[in-house]
């Protein structure tokens, strides 16, 4: 993928994007673990914002699954 997109390992982070309506631009199978996949969101300062409000809601909340 090219440097605009961001790649994401966490299924919960991808799912929290798909959320607040961000649309995932392609994803695959990792090659080192095959029970893993890659996500692949294009990168804007929206985005960023997303993935750190994601960050404050998971270490306040201990985990994001009860938001």
């Amino acid at each position: 993928m090219e440097n605009n997109y961001i790649t994401i390992y966490s299924r919960k982070l991808a799912g929290y994007l798909l959320l607040k309506g961000f649309k995932m631009e392609d994803f695959q199978k990792s090659h080192k673990d095959s029970e893993r996949t890659i996500f692949y969101f294009y990168n804007s300062p929206e985005l960023s914002r997303a993935k750190m409000e994601f960050d404050r809601l998971k270490n306040y909340k201990g985990s994001i699954v009860n938001i």
